[in-house]
């Protein structure tokens, strides 16, 4: 009986997951927006809604990342994008990250979180324009993304993951 259960929730949660592909890669653009709603959908979850059946911690850490994306729109828009996002300065991440009252580590880390669901939006986008077939589970998207991730980057996106795998050697020498 359990394992019938199991094996219905993880049907349940691949269909799911396969739905949200179908939906980034109908998506012309991937913003705050798009990226806010995403978020909103999974506190929106029915588990979510019942004592003791959610993840106290998961809930903690999606409401922060909802105040940061909240504090991020306010200075780049609803409609920011990867491109708005990473030209923002030291004094406007520091303006979010006292509005959003979280660190700049984890505003980062959730910017970097934004930045890779670009490039896997725009990988999915191209292969859905092209008439291509989508993955529908987590380890075809991670091997697509490996394959064709390069192929979907602008040259600015590419110099800037440059800059950073730089910067996080020369801070591994220190």
């Amino acid at each position: 009986m359990r394992d019938k259960l199991s094996d219905r929730e993880q049907k349940k949660q691949a269909d799911k997951y396969a739905e949200q592909l179908q939906k980034m890669a109908s998506v012309d653009s991937w913003t705050l927006k798009a990226f806010s709603d995403e978020i909103s959908q999974s506190l929106s979850s029915w588990r979510m809604k019942i004592p003791g059946m959610s993840n106290v911690q998961q809930v903690k850490a999606v409401k922060e990342q909802q105040k940061i994306i909240e504090a991020i729109k306010v200075e780049v828009g609803e409609n920011g994008t990867a491109a708005d996002i990473t030209a923002l300065g030291r004094k406007e991440k520091l303006k979010i990250s006292l509005r959003s009252d979280v660190s700049i580590q984890d505003m980062n880390m959730l910017i970097k979180q934004f930045q890779s669901m670009d490039v896997m939006h725009k990988v999915l986008r191209q292969r859905k324009l092209a008439g291509k077939d989508i993955p529908t589970d987590e380890q075809g998207v991670k091997a697509l993304i490996h394959k064709e991730g390069k192929t979907a980057l602008t040259r600015e996106q590419k110099q800037t993951m440059k800059k950073a795998r730089s910067k996080s050697a020369m801070r591994g020498m220190r």
